[in-house]
């Protein structure tokens, strides 16, 4: 889901809590790397060509362009803002002004996260109990 802050809070009680959860960038790159099969659709030799060969987002595929930074694109940058710094900073300061907690994924984090979490809720430790299933795991930089 693209966050849209006015649809979001059109949708929720006036006391809700955001609550949002980003990744590491390169991780999430790279999965998005293989799950959309870049490799073989535009003939990169690996992932570090790829990430070689996209670093110009002027001529490469719209999908890609907007994995270049997935996480702004998810809290509705514009990918044809992606590098202007005005823009950007307006971006993270209403990102830091909406959302009471910004959870990270990867490592520690995520249990030091789900405690933030816990805390803010008033929940109690069996309401964020986690049982990784699934789990990828990525060797690739």
């Amino acid at each position: 889901m693209l966050f849209n802050k006015s649809e979001v809070k059109a949708s929720l009680k006036s006391d809700a809590r955001y609550v949002s959860i980003l990744r590491d960038p390169t991780s999430l790159l790279y999965s998005a790397y293989t799950y959309f099969r870049w490799r073989e659709r535009f003939n990169y030799s690996s992932f570090e060509d790829f990430v070689i060969r996209t670093k110009s987002t002027k001529q490469i595929d719209p999908l890609i362009i907007s994995f270049k930074n997935l996480m702004m694109f998810d809290f509705g940058l514009h990918p044809k803002n992606y590098e202007d710094d005005a823009i950007v900073d307006s971006k993270i300061a209403e990102i830091e002004s909406t959302f009471d907690l910004i959870m990270i994924r990867d490592g520690e984090y995520f249990k030091q996260s789900l405690i933030l979490l816990k805390n803010l809720m008033h929940w109690t430790v069996v309401d964020v109990a986690v049982v990784a299933i699934n789990k990828m795991v990525i060797h690739c930089c």
